[in-house]
């Protein structure tokens, strides 16, 4: 991503707050934090878009998680107290 940006790892770790080493880190992650992922892509100059596509539904576009598990509760109709940790 970052190469096909046309950006130095240098750059990206400026862009993220962090240091060089961090930056070539990142690429060789098996798995990473939603965030990062997100900070990376927008170091490069992108935008990271996350959809949820379920059976027998539309795909949903995720803006942020909390959002997600609202909706998903509100579809269920499950009401427990996770319902209230999140309002």
């Amino acid at each position: 991503m970052r190469q096909i940006a046309s950006k130095a790892q240098e750059n990206v770790a400026t862009a993220m707050n962090i240091k060089q080493p961090s930056v070539s880190k990142i690429k060789n992650r098996v798995d990473m934090y939603l965030s990062t992922l997100r900070s990376y892509v927008e170091a490069v100059g992108g935008k990271l878009e996350l959809t949820v596509k379920l059976p027998a539904r539309p795909p949903v576009r995720v803006e942020n998680l909390v959002d997600l598990a609202r909706r998903a509760v509100r579809l269920s109709g499950w009401r427990v107290g996770f319902r209230r940790r999140l309002a």
